[in-house]
């Protein structure tokens, strides 16, 4: 199935826009590539997997900065920290293998600044029927990336996946203890947490894991995604909200300092869930 991405308005979109790497800053000017991200709200909201956020938390440790990137309008690129992660603790094996994230434009003294808006993504809850073709967007086999140079530019390996919807497994089938599906994508280091694609464009499942059956074994990949279902009642901190914008004025004065869910933002129409 060719990649077909749908973007909140119900239009098609550039995954190159809404599908970002999650990167470390080793030095400055210099990434590496641990995991991919995708927007699903204006203000830098972003699905990604749990395990990749363990890495997060890692470099955290080492006070290396881990960021997103955002495309302007105008074609240049900046780069976004990464600021909240919320996830099931008990990921990525007992519980959904899927974090929600947020991306602002800088924190300095405390003070969240966030200035541009991003392209997001439509959600599913709905999954294909097995044997449905399938695609994800991910940026794999990018163990460094240098923007060192007069230029200021890097190349980033970034490509579409295509499978099929194998089966939906059940808990305790496998190695993960929740229902999750298996495809024939394959899902390479630094592929993991992009979206899972179905025909209508819209993401249903977020990458977990591929499977090494070996140089020998002559069948199709085997890979793991979660369905972005199971994260719905995942409560969280309120995110940070534009001042002034219409996601701030939609949100109820009282649950602004409180906790949420993916169902109160599609609800408050910040996200979109087909």
């Amino acid at each position: 199935m060719p990649l077909r991405v749908t973007g909140s308005d119900g239009k098609p979109t550039d995954p190159q826009i809404a599908v970002t790497p999650v990167g470390v800053q080793l030095e400055p000017g210099v990434l590496q590539i641990i995991g991919t991200g995708f927007f699903i709200a204006r203000y830098g909201l972003l699905l990604t997997a749990k395990h990749v956020v363990d890495d997060i938390a890692r470099h955290d440790s080492e006070l290396r900065p881990t960021l997103t990137w955002l495309w302007r309008t105008n074609g240049t690129l900046s780069f976004r920290p990464i600021m909240t992660c919320s996830f099931f603790h008990e990921a990525p094996r007992d519980a959904a293998d899927i974090a929600i994230c947020q991306a602002v434009d800088s924190v300095k003294d405390g003070v969240v600044r966030l200035a541009e808006p991003n392209e997001r993504i439509a959600i599913s809850t709905q999954l294909p029927e097995p044997g449905t073709k399938i695609a994800t967007y991910a940026y794999p086999d990018n163990p460094q990336v240098s923007f060192i140079g007069s230029e200021k530019s890097a190349s980033i390996f970034a490509d579409a996946f295509e499978g099929e919807f194998l089966s939906l497994l059940g808990a305790d089938e496998r190695f993960l203890r929740y229902p999750h599906v298996e495809t024939s994508i394959e899902i390479r280091c630094g592929a993991s947490a992009g979206p899972g694609f179905g025909p209508r464009g819209h993401a249903f499942a977020v990458n977990c894991r591929g499977w090494d059956l070996g140089q020998d074994h002559k069948e199709a990949p085997l890979s793991s995604v979660v369905p972005i279902s199971l994260v719905l009642d995942l409560q969280f901190e309120c995110p940070h909200l534009p001042r002034n914008s219409a996601e701030e004025q939609s949100v109820p004065v009282e649950r602004r300092q409180g906790r949420v869910t993916l169902r109160d933002l599609a609800a408050w129409g910040h996200i979109q869930v087909y």
